[in-house]
This record gives C-alpha cells, sequence and structure tokens, in this order.
C-alpha cells in the first residue's frame, strides 16, 4: 500500500503510512494558526487509560500518572493511577483498603488512607447548598449551611424540617425562633446520697440497690429511682441531697413503696439546691423501704 504524506509539498501515499507534516514543520487544522503538533512527538510515562496532556519540553506529551480514565471511572488524586471503585469520578489520595463502594452512591468517590473529606466553599453572606432532586422537584430536598447567620438546615418534601442555630439550639419545621429553640438533650446515670431528716434521731445506713437515671429535655429534667434503703430508727423523711441538676422551682413526682400496699408517698423538692424529699402522707415511718420514685423539675 502506498504512504499518503502531507507535508509542505503535498500529500503523497508510500507504503501504507499518513505522514503529516515534515520535520519542523507546523500543522494548522481548520486554518487556526498555532495548533503545532511537531515532529517525532513522544509520550512519557505512557500506559493503557492515562490521560495525554501538554508538556513544556517541544516534541513531548505526558501520559498523567495522576488522572486515568478507564471508559467507566475518571479517577484523579495523588493515587489516581489506582482509582478502581465506583462508577463516576474516584478522587483517591491513598488506599483506604475498602474493596468496593455501595452501588447507590458510587458517581463520587472520595478515598484517603486518613481523614478524607469535601469541602463546600461560598461567599461570607450565601449559603453552601447540597440539594436532592427529581423529575418533579429539583430541591425536594436539601442539606444548607448560610454564613450570613451561621446555621444549617434540613429540608424535607419541599419544607425546612429542622435548623441548628449557631447558638446550638435546633428549631423544627419552619420555627427560627431563638426562645423556642431546643438547646439540649442528655440522658445518664447517677448514684444517690441517701440521708434522714427530721425528729426521732434515726439514721440512712446505705442502700443494697440504688439505681438512677435522668433525661433532661431543654430545661426539664426527669430522674427515676430505685432502691432499697437501709435505715435504723425512726425520722420523718427520706432525702437525696445530691439531684444531677439544681432545681428552680420544686418538681412533681410520686414514688411507690414495693410490697407495702394501702400507703401513699409524697415527693418533694427544694427549690434552689439539688435536694429533693420522700415521705408518707400519712406521716408513718417504714423502715429499710424498697422505693421507686419518679420525679419531674425545671433546672436553669
Amino acid at each position: 500500500m502506498s504512504e499518503i504524506k502531507v507535508d509542505t509539498v503535498g500529500p503523497r501515499v508510500d507504503n501504507g503510512t499518513l505522514t503529516i507534516g515534515a520535520a519542523g514543520d507546523t500543522v494548522n487544522i481548520a486554518g487556526t494558526a498555532g495548533t503545532g503538533f511537531p515532529a517525532g512527538t513522544t509520550i512519557n510515562t505512557n500506559a493503557d487509560n492515562r490521560v495525554i496532556t501538554g508538556s513544556g519540553t517541544a516534541g513531548t506529551l505526558n501520559g498523567e500518572t495522576n488522572f486515568i480514565y478507564n471508559g467507566t471511572i475518571v479517577g484523579a488524586g495523588a493515587a489516581g493511577a489506582g482509582a478502581d471503585l465506583g462508577a463516576g469520578l474516584h478522587v483517591k489520595s491513598a488506599d483506604s483498603g475498602a474493596s468496593s463502594v455501595g452501588g447507590g452512591a458510587d458517581e463520587l468517590v472520595l478515598e484517603n488512607s486518613g481523614t478524607s473529606g469535601l469541602t463546600i466553599l461560598s461567599g461570607t453572606s450565601n449559603p453552601g447548598n447540597i440539594y436532592f432532586g427529581d423529575s418533579g422537584n429539583s430541591s425536594i430536598g436539601y442539606i444548607s449551611y448560610t454564613h450570613n447567620g451561621d446555621y444549617m438546615a434540613f429540608q424535607t418534601n419541599g419544607s425546612e424540617r429542622i435548623r441548628i442555630l449557631s447558638s446550638g439550639g435546633i428549631t423544627f419545621n419552619g420555627d427560627t425562633a431563638t426562645a423556642n429553640a431546643l438547646d439540649d438533650y442528655e440522658e445518664g446515670s447517677w448514684t444517690p446520697n441517701w440521708s434522714a431528716s427530721g425528729s426521732g434521731g434515726g439514721s440512712v445506713t446505705g442502700a443494697s440497690t440504688n439505681i438512677a437515671n435522668y433525661v433532661k429535655i431543654g430545661n426539664q429534667v426527669t430522674v427515676s429511682i430505685y432502691a432499697i434503703i437501709q435505715s435504723t430508727g425512726t425520722f420523718t423523711d427520706y432525702r437525696i441531697t445530691n439531684l444531677p441538676f439544681t432545681q428552680l422551682v420544686s418538681g412533681a413526682g410520686s414514688a411507690v413503696e414495693i410490697g407495702q400496699t394501702g400507703t401513699a408517698w409524697l415527693v418533694q423538692g427544694a427549690a434552689g439546691g439539688g435536694t429533693f424529699y420522700s415521705k408518707q402522707y400519712n406521716a408513718g415511718f417504714y423502715i429499710n423501704p424498697y422505693l421507686q420514685i419518679c420525679y419531674t423539675y425545671v433546672t436553669s
């Protein structure tokens, strides 16, 4: 077969080879000047799937080790040549050891052997958004951080449902008032300190069982206690002196003495401290009671 040559003389066909330009010639494509392709071009670090980019050295192109495309995945990053996860863009700084990713979230994969992350930068008066959409609504759901006010909002079904305020409080369903925000939620346990109060000379010597838990929602605290109290003598009431949070005002609650019927117990707190009292309504006294208590009060 003949060879086709396109150079300063004209096209030629010789030995089945197409040659464009002679050494030192410049080839102009579609009449556009400056698109030179020097003769004898070489490709450095060439291998399968590597994206070819220009080089500052005449006659040289580079096969990028950190940027690949294999027909399915675009790989980038310090270890881009080894990008092999997902079905879209895989940015790989280092191998995490993962062998696969979930098929429902594989269009973008960020990988590192240590901490990995994504940064969204926006103006100081503007939000940074992640939108979730479909054919009916392009922003049916979103996660948005607004820098002018420093709050983060979450939307579902086209409406804001949760907002995290800059102060840390949480509002719900479009309510943006700081005064209405939920600013705390805690669960925990503690060991009540039992003592005796009132006349009679009796005392609390311990508790063979002393289990106590609390839930704090905003400024409201609910405690639940189960205690088998060990006591001697007589006195007016049993007292706990270390409630987990200080009371602003006396709360309300109930107590049941397990194993004894027909006797109601009163639970009463002391405002401004961590103490509350439990005693029988009929002023009777019971040594070594099995008490189950629920008490709710307001703290600061």
